[in-house]
């Protein structure tokens, strides 16, 4: 087979961040960007023909964790083929909607420690300190080759080989995290193991899988070398990337963890080198709502681009999906469920399933959800636009909760009348104090956070269409139990609001900060909101100084100091509603509107207008992705209400 791109010896190429297996130092990419051009020769993706619409399967980690094995796979190799089901009315698998691999996750190989993630009597203890000094291997020292776990998977290679029979696809995972082979080689913190990129590419091989996620816990980080070797075999090898390195590697935000392409470097430019298939945007998933959201932010900065970095070959991933491993009460459960299925399907994200197939009512459960062929279309099409998150809408409604924000000095409802009480309660302006219930009762600043200082999954980043996203510090009833937690004071002579706790007891005093947004240094690396939050109180002259300084104003505005006066501190509703799109051919826009709030009743009468690439004018009209149910759009407006987590799925196009 003809290889896929050019054969370079990646190990002499001073410019490529690599791992020399003589020296194991690390050599950065001094100008990595004119390196591109030397090793690609056509295309700018990995260029295998693999990933070309965004990848699906299963994969083993969601669910089972380090407790994977040969008959879990193998069961799972069984449910995607089944055919009892229906869809659209006609038997159907899993496996004829495409999803057809079936791939493992840590825990396949043997560990010379038992390791907290892995606990194995019979083995010496380990802790993940002893495996950050390079005590820990799944490498046999005599050849460098991954040893495999036999108690696990006897046969790793007829388990491939029986896959293949029944025309799945098998993958496999690298640099593991349970058996961690030195840690994290470039922070330069302790020893690493060796790297036995090929010897572990010889295994795969070996074995006959047909993709492989390599992780970031191990020793071997550069996937280009990895994709290379892959190339040069012949073998066509579907590659993710979960938070490993590769050449084409920038950090903004200081965390090397995510695949960010450095704006200031390499500028909206979609011509650089992908050695991969799927990369991981986000961190590790959860079965929760919160964390779902979370993982969909980090995709929002590969998206919200004039050329996006997620593109057809080179897939954003905010992580495996979690639909069927979920909790909690109906109709709450199945509306979280879709809703993440929906996000998924909206942005163009691989989409691998990670529940027990083999379990039929859990099957059942999700089935019309998976198998909805509408949803599956939007994410597979590609009209030069991934999906992104277009804007995030103000909470409604009594029940709604309010927050500390920022905002213009222009008098508007919620920048007048800030008092602070004699008894250190920080009020907020009584014309809001009815959006928690029906009373007039006055609200209080309260330590707690909605923002991303406390959990960096409940504040959406800015986009192209909504850059002044923010998120603070909650309001809550004054008189509510434990509603303080603590006293706030003035200084006059330094310009900052403290707060002193007395829940818990003995934590220091904080300030308040109101900090902008900025074009990156979110959690994942993208682009962060406005926060005002608390934080440790400046020292003079810090570069933290003018965004903990604020002025009180005869009008009761709170000015935030070092944004030339301009700025002021509002009580608002947080976010409910929340609008993501993607464009489809035939001026045809997928549309998800998703209530982030668990209060029902959220109301949003959605104008035509909020929506990229709708040009159908006063003759749109709209397919629900669920029901298929076409209707009429009126005034350019749709009005929607929502459940708490709830969300509405559908296509405007224009009427005939």
């Amino acid at each position: 087979m003809e290889p896929f791109f050019s054969a370079v010896d990646i190990r002499s190429h001073p410019n490529i961040m690599l791992y020399t297996r003589a020296q194991n130092r690390v050599f950065l990419c001094a100008h990595f960007c004119s390196v591109i051009a030397v090793i690609i020769r056509g295309g700018s993706a990995l260029n295998n023909g693999l990933g070309i619409t965004p990848p699906q399967g299963w994969r083993s980690w969601n669910l089972f964790k380090s407790e994977n094995n040969d008959t879990v796979m193998r069961a799972q190799m069984h449910a995607v083929l089944d055919k009892s089901r229906k869809v659209n009315g006609t038997p159907a698998s899993l496996n004829d909607l495409g999803f057809s691999w079936i791939s493992m996750d840590d825990g396949w190989q043997k560990c010379n420690c038992s390791t907290p993630g892995d606990l194995d009597p019979a083995l010496p203890s380990c802790s993940v300190n002893d495996c950050k000094a390079g005590k820990c291997s799944w490498h046999d020292p005599s050849n460098g080759m991954p040893v495999v776990n036999r108690d696990r998977f006897p046969n790793m290679k007829a388990l491939v080989e029986y896959g293949h029979s029944h025309g799945l696809k098998v993958g496999s995972y690298l640099n593991n995290c349970i058996c961690m082979e030195g840690g994290d080689p470039p922070t330069g913190d302790h020893p690493t193991y060796p790297p036995h990129y090929t010897q572990d590419v010889q295994y795969i091989l070996d074995m006959g899988f047909d993709g492989v996620k390599i992780d970031n816990c191990g020793s071997s980080h550069n996937v280009t070398y990895f994709a290379e070797l892959f190339n040069a075999s012949g073998k066509a090898m579907r590659i993710e990337n979960c938070h490993t390195f590769h050449p084409n590697h920038g950090s903004p935000s200081g965390n090397p963890a995510f695949p960010v392409w450095d704006p200031s470097v390499i500028p909206q430019n979609t011509d650089s080198f992908c050695p991969m298939n799927m990369y991981r945007a986000g961190g590790d998933i959860g079965n929760n709502f919160g964390s779902t959201l979370g993982e969909m932010y980090c995709v929002v900065q590969y998206g919200d681009r004039p050329q996006p970095l997620s593109r057809p070959g080179c897939w954003a991933y905010p992580d495996m999906n979690e639909i069927g491993n979920f909790g909690g009460e109906e109709p709450l459960r199945s509306d979280e469920e879709r809703s993440h299925w929906s996000m998924w399907s909206i942005v163009s994200a691989p989409l691998v399933l990670g529940f027990d197939m083999s379990d039929a009512t859990v099957m059942d459960r999700v089935w019309d959800t998976i198998t909805n062929t509408a949803a599956l279309d939007i994410n597979h099409a590609w009209a030069g636009d991934p999906g992104t998150l277009i804007k995030s809408y103000p909470a409604t409604g009594v029940g709604a909760p309010r927050r500390v924000g920022q905002s213009p000095c222009d008098g508007r409802k919620g920048t007048r009348g800030w008092k602070l009480s004699t008894n250190g309660s920080l009020i907020a302006p009584q014309e809001t104090s009815h959006a928690l219930d029906a009373s007039t009762q006055p609200l209080c600043v309260s330590p707690n956070e909605d923002g991303p200082q406390s959990n960096p999954f409940s504040c959406p980043p800015p986009t192209t269409n909504f850059p002044s996203s923010g998120c603070g510090l909650m309001l809550t009833n004054c008189s509510a139990p434990g509603a303080s937690q603590g006293t706030w004071s003035y200084e006059p002579n330094t310009s900052v609001l403290m707060f002193a706790p007395t829940e818990p007891p003995n934590q220091s005093v904080r300030c308040l900060s109101a900090t902008p947004t900025a074009p990156v240094g979110a959690f994942c690396g993208g682009p962060k909101p406005a926060n005002t939050g608390l934080t440790g109180c400046p020292r003079r002259g810090s570069a933290a100084v003018n965004t903990s300084m604020f002025s009180f104003t005869d009008s009761g505005e709170i000015r935030v100091g070092g944004t030339g006066d301009n700025t002021c501190l509002i009580a608002e509703p947080v976010y409910g509603p929340q609008l993501w799109s993607k464009r489809l051919a035939g001026n045809e826009v997928a549309v998800l509107v998703v209530n982030i709030i668990d209060v029902d009743n959220q109301t949003l009468d959605l104008p035509l207008d909020d929506i990229p690439g709708v040009g159908c004018g006063m003759r749109c009209a709209m397919r629900d992705v669920w029901t298929g149910n076409v209707t009429s759009i009126i005034n350019a407006r749709i009005p929607i209400r929502l459940r708490a987590h709830q969300s509405a799925f559908f296509v405007v196009f224009e009427a005939s």
